[in-house]
């Protein structure tokens, strides 16, 4: 018996064979468009549409003529891959031979490394909501459960109210992708917000997330909501997926384990986790540099030997200005004795941060502007230990403080150094041999003083106290 082998024959029973098979409607559609769009495209340029008659060369005519319409790189990769999918199943059914599409290369993609939300823009974003009226409570809700539960669009606006356990703090999604199910969890803050919103709707049943008519959100409106809020708070790029990367992202920083967060967006492996965290590694990679950086190990002559930071630390709690491109966070210590109180600035990214001290029991404790808390390693009173991270913030040591703070981190000390308005140049002496050579980070010009005399200013009096 002779099969009909022409594709928009074919198509139909491969759809078929589709949904025999179990997957989703998106996942038949999406097949669906890609076999009709070469089918159409095959009609304009003259392709071959008996299955068992293309060849490889057809295969690059067809890429080159969805090219010229103007196609993304994802756009023709996509394409490439289904048609791809769909010979193999030919194949695998005995009605072709081989899979001219296996034969051509896919599209090389370019790796994107998709920057998660700010503390401060997610700020920005829950404070554009008045959460005294419906859709603000609904839509701080949504905010705020998509960060912290990671949550696919789609399962976010199948839950029903029935799904989520407020006290407990989780959530059943049963329509996940794959069809596979798991149980998601979320905070005090989050569940009190999604409380919130179901007491201003005034209803405990049916979709969690309902329209204003008080039908099922679906993932357009999700679209359409973070299209508004970026319109309104002038932040790019708002998409639910961004949040899912944020979640990752945050929950990495924090020391989750991987396999932890792999089960909590529900996927197989953990390939997909070290995409999303493909930011944190490069920002960490960054940050390593400076233990390993080749220049550092070429003790180049003392015209070279300049520090990478060049401020004259202000008096005032702010910054002096922005930092150039790519140097390194620093911190600025407005008061010698950290005593409660002290106000300290840091400077990170061009944007300027401030924490208070809040208490000296052995150790300081410090409380950042936003609420946060943390405590430092370093002994009371004295001086924030080198290195220590708070959330991805790096603070340094007080500038000039010649008492190493980390003996542990072989780094402290060159970062306390860089710190200092007033540097000596290593292995550097004074032309007659009796005097040691300093360097002034604020005129950036090189000085001499006596040996054994450390001075505490430069010629023209800037000081670390300046």
């Amino acid at each position: 018996m002779e099969h009909d082998l022409t594709i928009p024959t074919l198509t139909a029973l491969y759809l078929d064979a589709l949904a025999t098979e179990g997957k989703s409607p998106r996942t038949i559609s999406a097949y669906h468009e890609s076999l009709s769009i070469y089918i159409a495209t095959a009609k304009a340029e003259g392709l071959p549409l008996q299955a068992d008659q293309l060849v490889p060369a057809d295969v690059y005519r067809y890429i080159a003529a969805i090219r010229r319409r103007g196609v993304c790189d994802a756009t023709q990769h996509r394409r490439h891959r289904e048609m791809k999918s769909f010979f193999s199943w030919l194949k695998r059914m005995e009605l072709v031979r081989e899979n001219p599409f296996q034969k051509v290369p896919l599209i090389r993609l370019e790796q994107k490394i998709v920057q998660p939300f700010s503390p401060e823009q997610l700020a920005v974003m829950l404070a554009a909501y008045d959460e005294t009226t419906l859709l603000g409570a609904r839509n701080r809700a949504i905010v705020l459960l998509l960060l912290d539960a990671g949550l696919r669009a789609s399962e976010l606006t199948n839950l029903d109210v029935a799904d989520v356990d407020l006290e407990t703090g989780r959530a059943r999604i049963l329509h996940g992708k794959g069809k596979k199910q798991r149980v998601i969890a979320f905070g005090p803050t989050v569940a009190a917000a999604i409380g919130h919103y179901l007491q201003v709707r005034n209803e405990g049943n049916g979709p969690l997330f309902q329209t204003r008519q008080g039908q099922r959100m679906r993932p357009e409106g999700l679209i359409v909501l973070f299209q508004r809020l970026s319109k309104t708070t002038g932040i790019p790029h708002i998409h639910a997926h961004r949040f899912r990367h944020s979640f990752a992202t945050m929950a990495i920083r924090s020391a989750a384990r991987e396999i932890d967060v792999q089960h909590l967006l529900g996927h197989s492996t953990s390939a997909m986790v070290r995409r999303y965290t493909r930011t944190y590694d490069a920002e960490q990679a960054a940050e390593a540099h400076a233990t390993f950086s080749p220049v550092a190990t070429l003790h180049l002559p003392a015209s070279d030997q300049r520090p990478h930071r060049l401020d004259c630390v202000p008096s005032s709690s702010e910054s002096s200005g922005p930092p150039r491109a790519g140097r390194t966070p620093t911190m600025t210590i407005t008061n010698r004795n950290l005593s409660p109180g002290t106000r300290l600035s840091a400077t990170h990214k061009g944007q300027t941060y401030t924490a208070e001290v809040i208490g000296e029991d052995g150790a300081l404790r410090f409380r950042l502007e936003d609420g946060r808390e943390f405590t430092s390693l370093s002994s009371a009173g004295k001086a924030v230990m080198g290195g220590v991270s708070c959330n991805g913030w790096r603070f340094w040591s007080i500038a000039g403080d010649r008492k190493p703070t980390a003996k542990k981190n072989p780094s402290a000390r060159k970062r306390r150094a860089a710190a200092s308005t007033i540097q000596r140049m290593e292995n550097q002496t004074g032309a007659s041999g009796d005097a040691v050579r300093y360097y002034c980070s604020a005129c950036q010009e090189p000085f001499e003083s006596p040996v054994g005399v450390v001075p505490t200013a430069c010629s023209k009096g800037h000081s670390d106290n300046a």
